[in-house]
């Protein structure tokens, strides 16, 4: 290791914890720049490598691991009294959670592994993965809510595909990978996501188990809850890249399994590492319950003119809530100050995949009919949205100007004149959504772009 280097891994694990966005759902100052990046050219960037990530995943805990429990000395029996009939007991449950001691000899990603071991297939700059807790501190056996993504870096065309149950999660203590799990635990979807151009990013949100992994050792305590202490997490992937003929992603059976037998070409990305705390004890992972399948649709988009939409409504599932609004009277074309949070929330079964656009649009109604929205449809602001049962996220809610829309229901630049408006807060959904359960794939019915609406409130325009 050069001087430059350990200098480099030192700084990291001294500062990693301050250097990562926290706070609830997905950051919205990153949800902001993906909307803004359909007006604008992105800037590239450059790919932050293993070195950086095993710096920071040194830090995941300073000598925190539990001991192995030692070996239970033999009872004797006495001098005045018979000798027992030989029996076999068995071993005692350890006390305390034991987690894997490290194997140099693992390869990267695998329990007990090294955060310092190389990852199958290289890194290229072209992509990037991050990932967002939404709190760092959770409670020992409860669920850890997570938003991870993959997107590219680079403008141009590309066709690339991740795997649609998303990144692998790897969590650190002491620089050994202790717990492994899916954002969608052990679902294996096959190739599904897709990254497309430079403004399409894939979103997977999922409640996650953090338990003890098995590296096959004997006193390793598997499937028990992780006990407490500061550990690393970091979002780990694997991309195929199929060039840049996006038709490449356009076949009738979708993208092969054997990847590689079509061309492509295997690349790792990683994210940063952020820290969790675990506070507490369990022995086990909280139980989870599983939810009925819905495949009922949500609203069809509006038009201008049109009647009013109702609310809240929801699509397989998805809904969306904004509240407790409260805003106060605008003057015309005015910025209108919500002044609340947003929440999307999948709550069917098994996993939700959903092209949406991942903020809060408006429509507007007066007299039972549209005649304002917020709704501009641009596919470089769009993501596909893979989404667990029970799981959620925040959302930007404003503030918005009261405009006009045209014949298309699409936003204009014009205020609407004075008034009292209602208001319905909603999630743009584009077509094929999809819901994964061990019974396989489910679509909603009936397809097509769509809208999920909030409690509507009013908006008074002087």
């Amino acid at each position: 290791m050069t001087d430059e280097l350990g200098r480099a891994l030192r700084d990291l694990a001294q500062d990693a914890a301050h250097r990562h966005d926290t706070g609830g759902g997905l950051p919205t100052a990153r949800l902001g720049d993906r909307v803004r990046r359909a007006r604008r050219t992105r800037r590239a960037v450059v790919g932050a490598g293993s070195v950086m990530v095993v710096g920071a995943l040194v830090l995941g805990g300073a000598q925190l691991r539990a001991p192995r429990p030692g070996p239970v000395p033999a009872s004797s029996p006495t001098a005045a009294s018979p000798s027992p009939s030989p029996s076999v007991s068995a071993s005692p449950e350890p006390a305390a959670a034991v987690l894997p001691a490290g194997d140099p000899s693992a390869p990267y990603g695998a329990c007990g592994s090294l955060v310092t071991a190389a990852p199958a297939h290289p890194f290229d700059a072209r992509f990037s993965a991050e990932v967002h807790l939404e709190s760092t501190e959770v409670a020992a056996g409860q669920p850890l809510a997570v938003s991870t993504w993959v997107e590219p870096t680079a403008d141009g065309p590309l066709a690339a595909v991740v795997p649609a149950a998303g990144p692998r999660l790897l969590v650190a203590r002491d620089g050994v990978v202790v717990a492994i799990t899916g954002v969608h635990g052990d679902a294996d979807l096959g190739w599904g996501g897709r990254v497309l151009g430079s403004d399409h990013a894939e979103t997977f949100i999922g409640d996650v188990e953090l338990a003890v992994c098995d590296d096959g050792e004997p006193g390793v305590t598997a499937g028990w809850a992780l006990p407490a202490g500061r550990y690393a997490v970091v979002a780990s992937a694997t991309v195929g890249d199929l060039g840049d003929d996006e038709s490449a992603l356009d076949g009738p059976d979708g993208v092969s399994a054997d990847l590689t037998a079509e061309g492509g070409v295997l690349l790792s990305v990683t994210s940063e590492p952020v820290t969790v705390t675990i506070t507490g004890t369990a022995e086990r992972p909280a139980a989870t319950s599983e939810q009925a399948l819905d495949l009922a649709a949500g609203s069809p988009v509006p038009t201008c003119g049109g009647p009013g939409p109702t609310g809240p409504t929801s699509a397989v599932g998805l809904g969306v809530s904004v509240g407790p609004v409260d805003v106060a009277p605008v003057q015309v074309g005015q910025e209108a100050e919500v002044g609340a949070t947003a929440r999307l929330r999948y709550d069917g079964p098994g996993v939700l995949h959903a092209g949406l656009d991942l903020r809060i649009n408006y429509w507007v109604v007066r007299d039972g009919v549209v005649v304002g929205t917020t709704w501009v449809p641009t596919d470089g602001a769009t993501t596909t949205l893979s989404i667990g049962s029970g799981s959620g996220t925040d959302l930007p809610a404003g503030p918005f100007v009261l405009t006009s829309c045209d014949e298309w229901g699409i936003a204009t630049t014009d205020p609407l004149p004075a008034g009292t408006y209602t208001v319905y807060p909603g999630v743009w959904l584009l077509d094929g959504l999809r819901v994964w359960t061990p019974g396989g794939w489910f679509a909603a019915t009936p397809g097509g772009e769509q809208v999920v609406f909030g409690e509507p409130f009013e908006v008074s325009v002087g």
